[in-house]
C-alpha cells in the first residue's frame, strides 16, 4: 500500500529569488496555466534585480503587470515572512488585485478604509496586504498606530503616475468656508492687496470663483509664524487632522494659492519620508504604463536615482494597441463640440461610446442626448455593464474619470475626451493657468491624457477610435440640430 501521508508531508522546495520558477510552484487556476513571453523577459529582469532597494518597471497596458507585481511581492513574504504590500489608487482597483491573486494561487487580504487592524494572515507574512494610496498616505494611518506599527518589507506601486497624484492629495491642505479660512484670509489681507490689488479684490471682496492668486515667497515667509499659529489650532478638526500634522513642519518650504472658493496649502516637495513604513520598507517597485519621465518618482516619491536611470523596459513589449486620434475641430472649426456630440449618439447605435468628461457640467449635456452618467462607486457597475456582450448600455460617460478603468475589445470602440483632464486643487489650477512653470505641470497634464486615451485600449490586439474636444461650445441646440460657432 502507498503511504499518501508522506507525499501530503512532502514540500516543494521554493526558489524565491527565481520568480519565474516561483510562478510555476503556485495552485493556479487555469486562466493562468502559462506566463506571456513578455510576462516572463520582466521577470527574469526582475530576479537578476530584486534586491535593489528601488526599481522601475514600465510594461504597456494590458500586458500583465499585476501579475508581475504580485510574483514580486510573494517572494520577499516567502523568504522574510513579513508583511507586504500592494498599493493601488482606487478601491475598484484592489479587488481587481486580490481577483488575480486567487487565480494565482497566492493568498492575499484587503486591508480597506476604516479599518483598524490589517488581517492578521497580512500582518504574520501569510497573505499580500492590498489597500489603497490613501489608506498608507495619510497623518493619521493606521500603519502608525502604537497597536498596529505595521512595517512591511516591500511595496509595489500600481499605477505609479496615478498613485503621485493620490499621494499628493494627501499632502495637500485644502480650506473652504470655515474658521480657519477666514483667518487665513485675514493675516493675507493686507500684504496681498498691496501686492496685487485687483486680483487679491476679486478674491477676499466678492469671492469670485475663478479667481487665483498665489501668495508670493516674500509675503509667505514672514507672515509664517502667525500663519503656523493660526494653522495649529485646526489641525485635530474634521479633515484637516488628515494633513495638517504631514505638514505643519515643512510650511516654509509650501506654496500658497488663494481663490475666491478657498484656500490650498502644498508642500513644494512632497516630505514621503513622514511615511515611515513607506519611506524605511527595503524594496519597492513602481510600475506604470505610461509614466515617460521617471524623474518625477525621484522628485514626487523619493525613487533612488539608480532606479530612474536604470528601470526595467522589456524589448518584447509591444506596446498599446491601434488607435486613431482625431481631433476635429482642428481639421474644420466647424466640427466643434455640438458636432462630435451628435457623432457620437450616432455612433452609439453601432458601438458602445464612453465619454471622459471633465466635469459633472459636461456630462449633464450628454446626459440630455441620452448617455447616462456614472460617478463615483457607480463607475464599476457601468464598466462591468459595458463589458457584456448582450449589455443594454451602449452610451456611458464617466465624470474625471481617466484611469483605473478598463475597457477592453468591443466593450469601448469610441472614447470621447470632451475636455483636458484638469486637478482638482487649487493649485494644478492655478499653474495650468501659466504661460510656462517648473516642476512638471505640463507632463502632469500629459499623463491624465495618455491615461484617458488608454482606457479603451487595453492589449497590442484591441483598438479604439479617440475623439478629443478641444474647443468649448454650447450644447445647447444639439437637439434641434443647429450649429454654434466655436469659443
Amino acid at each position: 500500500m502507498v503511504d499518501f501521508r508522506k507525499l501530503i508531508k512532502t514540500k516543494v522546495k521554493k526558489d524565491v529569488e527565481n520568480l519565474i520558477e516561483l510562478f510555476n510552484t503556485l495552485d493556479r487556476q487555469t486562466s493562468h496555466i502559462e506566463l506571456r513571453t513578455i510576462q516572463q523577459e520582466a521577470l527574469r529582469m526582475l530576479s537578476d534585480r530584486r534586491n535593489e532597494h528601488d526599481l522601475i518597471l514600465k510594461l504597456s497596458t494590458g500586458t500583465g503587470k499585476t501579475t508581475i507585481g504580485l510574483l514580486y511581492l510573494y517572494s520577499f513574504m516567502e523568504e522574510l515572512k513579513r508583511p507586504v504590500v500592494y498599493l493601488c489608487p482606487t478601491r475598484q482597483l484592489t479587488k481587481q488585485v486580490q481577483a488575480e491573486s486567487e487565480k494565482m494561487g497566492i493568498k492575499s487580504v484587503i486591508y480597506p478604509h476604516g479599518e483598524t487592524y490589517p488581517d492578521s494572515d497580512g500582518t504574520a507574512g501569510k497573505a499580500i496586504i492590498i489597500c489603497t494610496y490613501k489608506k498608507l498616505f495619510n497623518a493619521k494611518t493606521t500603519f502608525d498606530r502604537t497597536d498596529v506599527m505595521l512595517r512591511p518589507c516591500a511595496f509595489v506601486l500600481y499605477d505609479a503616475h496615478s498613485g503621485i497624484e493620490e499621494i499628493r492629495a494627501s499632502f495637500t491642505l485644502s480650506i473652504s468656508g470655515d474658521g480657519l479660512h477666514k483667518e487665513l484670509l485675514n493675516i493675507f489681507n493686507e500684504s496681498c492687496r498691496k501686492y496685487n490689488y485687483g486680483t487679491w479684490h476679486d478674491v477676499f471682496e466678492k469671492g469670485e470663483f475663478n479667481a487665483l492668486m498665489e501668495v508670493p515667497f516674500w509675503i509667505w515667509r514672514p507672515l509664517l509664524p502667525e500663519v503656523e499659529r493660526t494653522i495649529s489650532q485646526f489641525s485635530e478638526a474634521g479633515q484637516y487632522k488628515f494633513v495638517i500634522p504631514y505638514i505643519r513642519d515643512v510650511l516654509r518650504w509650501c506654496r500658497c494659492v488663494i481663490a475666491g472658493s478657498g484656500i490650498e496649502i502644498i508642500p513644494d516637495i512632497l516630505p514621503v519620508h513622514k511615511s515611515d513604513a513607506f519611506f524605511r520598507a527595503e524594496h519597492r517597485l513602481f510600475m506604470s504604463a505610461t509614466l515617460a519621465d521617471d524623474s518625477i518618482l525621484v522628485r514626487e516619491l523619493g525613487c533612488d536615482l539608480s532606479a530612474a536611470k536604470n528601470p526595467i523596459l522589456p524589448e518584447s513589449d509591444k506596446g498599446l494597441g491601434e488607435r486613431m486620434v482625431l481631433a476635429p475641430s482642428l481639421v474644420d472649426k466647424d466640427l466643434n463640440r455640438e458636432w462630435v456630440m451628435g457623432l457620437s449618439l450616432a455612433l452609439s447605435k453601432q458601438v458602445r461610446v464612453v465619454v471622459l468628461a471633465q466635469s459633472e457640467q459636461k456630462a449633464k449635456d450628454w446626459e440630455k442626448l441620452g448617455a447616462t452618467i456614472f460617478m463615483g462607486d457607480d463607475v464599476e457597475q457601468a464598466v462591468q455593464e459595458l463589458k457584456k456582450i448582450d449589455g443594454d448600455l451602449k452610451f456611458a460617460v464617466f465624470v474625471q474619470r481617466y484611469d483605473g478603468i478598463d475597457l477592453p475589445d468591443s466593450s469601448c470602440r469610441v472614447l470621447v475626451l470632451d475636455g483636458m483632464p484638469f486637478g482638482e486643487g487649487l493649485v494644478d489650477k492655478f499653474d495650468s493657468s501659466l504661460k510656462s512653470i517648473a516642476g512638471g505641470i505640463r507632463n502632469r497634464l500629459i499623463y491624465r491624457i495618455e491615461q484617458g486615451m488608454g482606457r479603451a485600449v487595453r492589449s497590442h490586439a484591441d483598438y479604439a477610435v479617440i475623439l478629443v474636444i478641444v474647443q468649448a461650445a454650447s450644447p445647447s441646440n444639439v437637439a434641434t440640430g443647429k450649429r454654434e460657432g466655436a469659443s
